[in-house]
């Protein structure tokens, strides 16, 4: 895949993420972006993966949104038969 692609698919899956727990919390995009300190615009943007989304960001909008985030780092699937 590349780069430009793998970038992408992180913005869609990281916007996808945060429209689940969104809706999970049955809030609106203004809601969550009147607890995260930020406007509907960049919600929406941010959830169809259009916009990068910062580490500051994530974090206001995962706290807004009485989330946890968790990350994994593993082998590539071709390493981890080695």
């Amino acid at each position: 895949m590349s780069s430009a692609k793998e970038e992408r698919y992180f913005r869609l899956l990281w916007g996808a993420h945060l429209r689940a727990l969104r809706l999970y919390r049955g809030w609106s995009q203004a809601k969550v972006a009147k607890k995260a300190k930020t406007t509907q615009a960049h919600i929406a943007r941010i959830e169809n993966g259009r916009v990068n989304v910062s580490a500051r960001t994530l974090e206001k909008l995962i706290t807004a949104l009485r989330g946890r985030l968790q990350l994994e780092i593993a082998p590539a699937a071709s390493e981890r038969s080695k």
